[in-house]
């Protein structure tokens, strides 16, 4: 469905050792069982996430998300945020009062609410925990891990052209070593991996990959110790990590990487939230909107921040109900939250969040989809689409679901997308949105010891 004024735009995974699903999900249930509590354990931040472009994004899957995400410039592939420009008139005379609405945009009344399948010929082998960016005409795959007989972990991937339904292989050669729970980003004209981890090894290093050469460039090493599952954001100018999972466990702060210079920086800590885990990071034009998750400690952090590259400074945000392993996206002029858990509870619901106002409003939660937790959602330019994650019961075992709603701005309200030809139950997969569709691919369908995927769908709204 697409927007008729367009309005605009990590994951969250478990954060569990990396050894095999079965000891990711035991962590996870131990985790939720006793552990509905804000105080209780990790669960990973990610993409998209993340992912700008990329599920901004350490995937953008999500056991992520998101991660984070945000939308990709449609021509040049990058991370952008276009918003709606709707001029107000006096209802009384008709006349143009000047004034503009840039969060008005209604979505087509041409909805098509379709899947397509993704070919799997020539596609990246099955696997969940790898990335993926929109370079604004394919979608690149990379790492990840296999889940048999013990971890295998990868660094190839693939290129997929959505406009012929194409796979082309990447080149390894140059490529970091073989991980899962790194990150990754599009900058416009290169994707950007960085940190993860091997089973054994937090890496702290990453390199720079261009499709039109298909060469990988190193990176500079990185003023801060090796991590995974942390959130990665595209600024459009920078990347910055926040977050993740370190050698002797959870960890705060992060650091910017300008990819023309190749250097990296440290992000001030003054005034920033102390998350480690299950938060979003989500860029917005001008600034870094962190929200929810736990500390280093398993503890909630009760509040967010926004961060401004330029003078290196945080600004602390209202207060409002406490969540992690939630979704979030930026629409041009305010941030939606939707889903995760908080204090016992599996979430439905969501917010908004004004940042000019620097106040919140609730998300209707007639039509929502079910409550889940490390989803994965994009915003389309009129609205939000969650899909995937997971429904943990009480006393059960998570169960991934194949299932999505999208919400709509303007009108406040939420509808069903579609499960006619949708790809199976999953979490820790990739999402992406093209600027015409939702990408999906990979992931794990859960279970004991659990299964990487190696198929995937794209979403017509």
């Amino acid at each position: 469905m697409s927007p008729e004024n367009s309005c605009s735009n990590a994951d969250d995974f478990f954060d569990r050792p990396p050894f095999t699903v079965a000891a990711a999900l035991l962590a996870g249930l131990a985790m939720v069982a006793g552990c509905f509590s804000p105080s209780d354990s990790h669960m990973r931040a990610e993409d998209t996430g993340t992912d700008t472009g990329t599920m901004g994004t350490s995937p953008s899957g999500g056991e992520t998300s998101s991660s984070t995400v945000t939308s990709a410039n449609e021509e040049s592939g990058t991370s952008s945020s276009p918003t709606t420009s709707t001029t107000m008139f006096d209802t009384d005379t008709g006349t143009d009062t000047g004034e503009v609405d840039v969060c008005a945009g209604r979505c087509s009344s041409d909805s098509e609410n379709t899947w397509v399948t993704v070919t799997d010929s020539n596609a990246p082998s099955p696997r969940y925990g790898g990335t993926a960016v929109w370079t604004g005409s394919e979608a690149i795959v990379w790492g990840g891990d296999a889940i048999v007989s013990g971890n295998v972990f990868y660094n190839d991937g693939g290129r997929y052209d959505p406009a012929t339904d194409q796979w082309t292989p990447i080149a390894s050669t140059g490529a970091p070593a073989a991980r899962l729970g790194h990150m990754a980003i599009w900058t416009g004209s290169e994707m950007v991996v960085w940190g993860g981890n091997d089973g054994s090894t937090h890496f702290n290093d990453g390199a720079r990959y261009d499709p039109q050469s298909n060469q990988w460039t190193s990176m500079a090493a990185a003023p801060m110790a090796g991590r995974r599952d942390a959130v990665a954001v595209w600024t459009g100018a920078e990347m910055i990590v926040l977050g993740g999972t370190g050698a002797n466990g959870a960890v705060s702060g992060g650091a910017r990487y300008n990819p023309t210079t190749n250097q990296w920086t440290s992000v001030s800590t003054n005034g920033a939230p102390a998350v480690s885990s299950g938060f979003t990071a989500t860029w917005a034009d001008t600034e870094l909107i962190v929200w929810g998750g736990s500390d280093i400690d398993g503890n909630p952090v009760l509040g967010g921040g926004r961060y401004d590259p330029v003078p290196d400074q945080w600004t602390a945000m209202a207060a409002s109900d406490w969540r992690r392993s939630h979704v979030a996206v930026w629409t041009g002029c305010e941030l939606l939250v939707w889903g995760g858990f908080s204090d016992g509870d599996v979430l439905d619901s969501g917010e908004r969040y004004d940042p000019a106002a620097d106040a919140w409003e609730s998300i209707s939660t007639e039509g929502a989809p079910e409550a889940r937790l490390v989803a994965n959602a994009v915003w389309t330019g009129c609205e939000m689409i969650v899909w995937g994650g997971t429904r943990l019961p009480a006393g059960g075992p998570g169960t991934p679901l194949a299932t999505g709603g999208a919400y709509e701005l303007a009108s406040g309200q939420w509808r069903v997308v579609s499960t006619v030809g949708a790809p199976s139950a999953r979490s820790r997969f990739p999402m992406l949105w093209t600027g015409d569709e939702v990408f999906i691919w990979g992931g794990t369908g859960g279970g004991l010891p659990g299964a990487a995927i190696g198929s995937g769908g794209r979403y017509v709204p």
